[in-house]
Formats: structure tokens, sequence, C-alpha cells
């Protein structure tokens, strides 16, 4: 793994991202998390995961340099793994906490909002949530019923249609986050939940999160040829190359 870094602490499986100082999200980092969902979902020796990132982010969210240099039918690979990532993540049949230790815009969001439990760093800092619309892009009915199904949905179509990000106290109260911890128990507090689940009769729990997270798997993945060609044209209108193209030279310029 390149991006990733992988830990094992008592049938835990611990995924840090690990990709530069932002952990921004590029087609590897995709496709290693993949590749670890498919290894480890019948892996008897992992009873859970746990994602997270470093001191100041847990993800940034998708890589734009990289993505945007891309072609057009690279990019749209891209982004239908990133979806089918969301999607499989959602139905992992094994208990999954987000430990989300920094920053977590857009893509990161959607990681942590694949989770079963989300926990995050205290610090005045932080933000989380869905900004897509900033940089020109529609999000999709099914991220709505995302982000709904750990927010109330009207907040969660509010905060969509304003690209709002929002401090972890706010997060904590909405629901976004099931808690907030200091930095330095962050990762020590997740595996201690995560063992918690783990020790629940796991057949049961599989059953109850499949039945639970299908029609939202569904939702996902069932127009995903459709929405991708929306996406595409949004990401090529002139509009959203303008945004990002400023964007891009802002984070270049750094």
């Amino acid at each position: 793994m390149t991006t990733l870094q992988l830990d094992t602490i008592d049938g835990s499986l611990i995924i840090t991202l690990k990709r530069g100082k932002a952990n921004a999200i590029d087609p590897v980092m995709v496709q290693e998390i993949r590749e670890c969902l498919v290894m480890y979902a019948d892996d008897p020796s992992v009873q859970g995961l746990l994602i997270t990132g470093n001191t100041s982010f847990f993800s940034a969210g998708v890589d734009l340099p990289t993505v945007c240099s891309l072609s057009e039918i690279k990019q749209r690979s891209f982004w239908r793994d990133f979806i089918m990532m969301a999607a499989e993540l959602l139905i992992f049949p094994k208990p999954v906490i987000s430990a989300i230790s920094g920053y977590s815009p857009a893509g990161g969001c959607i990681i942590a909002c694949c989770s079963d439990f989300r926990y995050m760093a205290r610090h005045p800092k932080f933000q989380i949530g869905l900004n897509e619309i900033a940089v020109g892009i529609a999000p999709r009915a099914s991220i709505l019923d995302l982000y709904a199904s750990c927010i109330p949905r009207k907040l969660a179509y509010q905060y969509l249609l304003q690209g709002k990000l929002i401090s972890g106290e706010e997060a904590e109260r909405i629901g976004l986050v099931d808690a907030l911890i200091d930095p330095s128990e962050l990762t020590e507090y997740s595996i201690k939940n995560l063992k918690k689940l783990q020790q629940l009769p796991q057949n049961a729990f599989k059953r109850t999160k499949t039945s639970m997270r299908q029609e939202l798997f569904d939702k996902l993945t069932r127009t995903i040829d459709h929405d991708l060609d929306a996406l595409m044209q949004q990401i090529f209108s002139d509009e959203c190359r303008t945004i990002m193209k400023a964007i891009i030279d802002k984070l270049t310029s750094k």
C-alpha cells in the first residue's frame, strides 16, 4: 500500500490515510481502500475497521489537481471507483469506525458518513461537511440520502445547498459525529468502542447492518452510469472548469 498504513490491534484493522499533509484522495487511494475492503471482508483475523488520518487532516477530499489532470475517460473511471468505494464501505459486513483526526470536507466527509460511528478530534479549527457545490459540482440525490442517514434530512438538504462546512461542536450537536474526543485520546477511544462492537454476535451484526443499509447502497449504485453522465457534464462545463482552475491555481501556488 502506498497511500495507506495498515496496522492490526487485537482483531481491529487500523487504516491510516497517509498521502501527504492533506490526505487528498487520488485514484490510487481509492483503489487501495477498495482492495482492503475486499481483502478483509471475509478474513476471520479482522473483526472491525478503524479509519483515521493525521493530526491535521482526516482527508481534505478529492485531489483536484491530480484528478483534473486526467483525461475525461480516466476522470469518469475515477469517479465511478470513488462512488463504488463509498458504497462498498457503507455495507462492509463488519463494524467500521472513523476516527476523524482533523479537517474533513467533501470526500473525507463521505468516507466518514459511510462508517457506523464517527468520533472527531476536538479542535477549534477542524471542520467537516459536504461542500461540493463550492467547486461547481451538484451533489447527487443519493448523496443527500447518505448525508441524511447521519443528520436530519432538512439540515442535510440546506447544508448541501450552501456547501456548508461546520465545526466539530456543531457536528456533534446535529449527530454528524458521535463524540468529540481529545486528539491525544482519539485512537484509543475509537479502538475501545470498536472492540465493544466486535463483541456482539457478528452474524446478527452483519445481517442487521446489511438490511438497514441495502436501500442506500442501491441508491448509490443503481443509476451510477446516468449520474456519471451528469457529473461529467458538470465537471467539463465552463462554470466548473473556471472554479476548479482558480482552486487548483491557489493550491499549487502554496
